[in-house]
């Protein structure tokens, strides 16, 4: 059996009680990280574990070994923070372990991605989850523009991208309004809401908030103006 098992995006005490048993039970960890979940189980109390790494670095490699011990033992599989398979490489490793006659069972629990959606207050009849965006302006123009109004995006961005990203959504869609949250589920917890230009104006005057990993629900409203060049 392989356990997808959520662990806390910031906040410690967001560990359910049966993803806790989960990881006392199983000796087994397909991890992300291993310093990373090192930590989560020494925080927690729970003993040592038999890790193996799996991460887009390793996981062509990695795969065969894998499958081979869920044939005979129970693993979960956990990433760095939040749910595994939602914007990173898992998505290979249950599609193989599906394949082979593996059983998959999910520990649900915190998410940047439900977080942002809870968080932000915004409603649209499509939600459209895209990971993190790509960096050419072409491609985000191209995604962000190509799905009409009343709609939802939902995306992850880095410190050092997240201006530039403003500056881009600024240009592409100066209609739409935006909930950026970061830090979220920690003692410094905050939710950054309005207009692209808005928000930008906000970071400008306090640049130490440019830190961390952002999570941005970006509503494209009803009848908007379409800009000429998306046309």
């Amino acid at each position: 059996m392989l356990y997808i098992v959520s662990t806390p995006i910031g906040n410690i005490e967001d560990i359910s009680l049966r993803a806790r048993k989960i990881l006392e039970e199983i000796p087994y960890v397909i991890t992300e990280s291993s310093q990373d979940s090192g930590k989560l189980f020494h925080i927690l109390g729970i003993g040592k574990k038999k890790m193996i790494k799996y991460n887009d670095r390793n996981k062509a490699r990695a795969t065969d070994e894998i499958i081979a011990l869920l044939k005979e033992e129970d693993a979960v599989y956990v990433t760095s923070a939040g749910t595994p398979v939602v914007s990173d490489p898992g998505s290979d490793l249950v599609q193989r372990a599906s394949k082979e006659g593996i059983g998959i069972s999910v520990i649900p629990g915190p998410s940047a991605l439900t977080s942002i959606l809870a968080a932000s207050g915004l409603h649209a009849r499509t939600v459209i989850f895209v990971g993190f965006l790509q960096k050419k302006k072409k491609k985000i123009q191209e995604l962000l523009g190509g799905h009409g109004t009343d709609v939802l995006f939902v995306f992850f961005e880095s410190p050092y991208r997240i201006i530039k990203t403003l500056e881009y959504i600024k240009e592409i869609l100066p209609f739409s309004e935006l909930c950026v949250g970061k830090e979220m589920t920690k003692v410094h917890e905050e939710y950054i809401r309005g207009s692209a230009q808005e928000v930008l104006l906000y970071l400008d005057k306090h640049p130490d908030k440019v830190r961390g990993e952002f999570s941005i629900a970006l509503y494209v409203p009803k009848k908007v103006k379409t800009p000429p060049e998306m046309q």
